[in-house]
């Protein structure tokens, strides 16, 4: 079994979206947390395969997967906080002005 192989039966079985939905709290993925998830496959393709391989030999993968969920989450020196929570902390949402005439009149 290959990197490609392992990656290709998590994201079959919808292991870190399921994962994201859970530790999120929320029914629906939003587009920030649909771009995790791919970084996440990223991730595993990335990784060592020796290493990810002794991790679905051993049947640590799901935690892995839990780890590095975890640690893009909530970490602020990885790509998702950098793409997208730094992005979005430092704009402000854009008002239209319908919005505005339809909340006041």
């Amino acid at each position: 079994m290959t990197r490609q192989d392992i990656a290709d039966a998590l994201a079959r079985e919808g292991v870190v979206e399921t994962m994201l939905r859970k530790m999120t709290r929320s029914a629906r993925l939003t587009d920030d947390l649909k771009d995790l998830a791919q970084m996440v496959y990223l991730i595993i393709l990335d990784y060592p395969e020796d290493k990810l391989l002794d991790l679905w030999q051993s049947g640590h993968i799901r935690f892995f997967v839990a780890r590095v969920l975890m640690n893009q989450l909530h970490g602020t020196r990885n790509a998702f906080y950098y793409a997208h929570r730094k992005f979005r902390a430092m704009t402000c949402p854009l008002i239209d002005e319908h919005d505005q005439i339809a909340d006041n009149g």
